[in-house]
């Protein structure tokens, strides 16, 4: 009896809260399986469940397909609901491949349209099919006029090769601000230039093992964008022009083999002018060995950032430091770097180019390596910046391992008897990885 009693109590004391009180608390409950809860309890619930900001359906939160269907069936019935209020997130994640090739065009041609019709804020659709007759994906024409549309993520995944979008020949996204972009191959160029230069207030853009149809140059241009994330893993000539970018984060997975002629140095160049550089890449060593030109100096090339985060995403055997030399040679105005060394084999001796690198005389002031491992080779580089650090502020060495932090600890009295620059602070801090762990767009 008491129990009942409770029960009776906590729903009453719900039901005494105003409806924009309940709606934001609907909001937060996942989409299916808590909402089904609260539509149960009286008829006002029932109706507000069909006034909700938030319309979300991800098929890793449920256990089976009858569940995936049941879900379908609900946002087909949110949708029928007679109600034109604006709607703040409509998101789709279908990571596991249903073979419903029906399924997918609910989503584009029904779905969207119709969330495009709630003035729908942010869009983000994730879709993972390996059909192979699934090579195009529909989007309605309206989604490239929206009015509202803040935020648009358009995510595929699917073995077979990427999924073809038609862009219509007038796009007017005068709202949207980011823009997110996987696993798509675009008609033709043209296609991809009216998609940016309809997104008038663009700042940040992801671009993710996007592709064209055709052999064309792919040409990245838009006046307003300030953050660009770009991966690439097949070889292809970029143009790039973003006058206002500001920061840059590079995942570059082309295989070593493509990487001659100097591809992957002047893919960076591409960026030279940005001031954040976050850059994941493979093979670093044989990258920066692009910039010696056939010679054991640096080529006089110079890219202006100001910050770098260095993630190299490969276990190789890294042989020699030299690459880590070269690669501060044609950064004379960095002010810090974050170096990765996670995962790598490294020597216990430094050889670099014979110069040293401008930046460690006049600008490099903080420095920060992550690393799981203690030992002579992040001794030798952790030495190399502080016998050379002119003018560095700050060294900080960060470890998963409590272990290695203690051992490196212990050797900070012999680290600041190195440095040459005598304001220079040194501290070994744990850390679960943060901006070094690696990314997988």
């Amino acid at each position: 009896m008491d129990r009942r009693r409770n029960r009776n109590t906590n729903i009453s004391r719900l039901s005494e809260l105003p409806n924009h009180v309940l709606l934001k608390i609907i909001d937060l409950l996942p989409f299916r399986e808590e909402r089904i809860k609260i539509y149960t309890l009286s008829k006002r619930f029932h109706r507000l469940i069909y006034l909700a900001k938030i319309v979300q359906i991800d098929d890793g939160l449920v256990p089976d397909q009858q569940s995936i269907r049941d879900g379908v069936g609900f946002i087909d019935r949110f949708f029928d609901y007679q109600n034109n209020e604006a709607i703040d997130d409509f998101t789709v994640i279908f990571s596991r491949d249903h073979g419903d090739e029906e399924l997918l065009k609910r989503v584009g041609e029904i779905w969207v349209r119709r969330a495009l019709l709630r003035s729908v804020k942010f869009l983000y659709l994730h879709i993972d099919t390996t059909a192979q007759t699934q090579n195009n994906f529909f989007l309605p024409r309206s989604l490239f006029e929206s009015t509202s549309l803040e935020v648009l993520v358009l995510e595929f995944v699917r073995e077979a090769g990427n999924i073809v979008i038609q862009v219509p020949n007038r796009v007017s996204l005068t709202t949207l601000r980011h823009l997110k972009i996987s696993g798509i191959r675009f008609e033709d160029g043209e296609s991809l230039e009216r998609l940016l230069t309809g997104c008038t207030v663009l700042q940040q853009l992801s671009m993710i093992n996007c592709d064209l149809a055709t052999q064309e140059i792919f040409r990245i241009s838009q006046t307003s964008v300030e953050t660009l994330e770009i991966a690439v893993n097949s070889r292809r000539n970029y143009e790039v022009n973003l006058p206002a970018l500001l920061k840059v984060y590079i995942l570059l997975t082309v295989p070593a083999q493509h990487m001659d002629d100097n591809y992957g140095v002047n893919f960076l160049r591409l960026f030279e002018h940005a001031r954040t550089v976050r850059l994941e890449a493979d093979g670093i060593p044989q990258l920066t060995n692009g910039f010696l030109g056939g010679t054991d100096e640096p080529v006089p090339v110079q890219l202006n950032w100001v910050e770098l985060i260095l993630v190299p995403t490969d276990h190789m055997d890294y042989t020699t430091y030299r690459w880590i030399s070269l690669f501060l040679h044609f950064l004379p105005k960095l002010s810090r770097l974050d170096l990765n060394l996670e995962g790598l084999l490294l020597p216990d001796e430094f050889s670099g180019s014979q110069s040293l690198p401008p930046c460690l005389a006049s600008g490099l002031q903080e420095v920060e390596i992550y690393t799981n491992i203690s030992g002579q080779p992040v001794r030798t580089i952790v030495d190399y910046f502080l016998m050379n650090g002119a003018v560095l502020r700050s060294f900080i060495i960060s470890t998963p391992d409590a272990a290695v932090k203690t051992e490196l600890t212990a050797q900070v009295g012999f680290m600041k008897a190195l440095m040459v620059s005598g304001e220079c602070e040194i501290k070994v801090k744990l850390a679960g990885g943060g901006v070094y762990r690696r990314r997988s767009p």
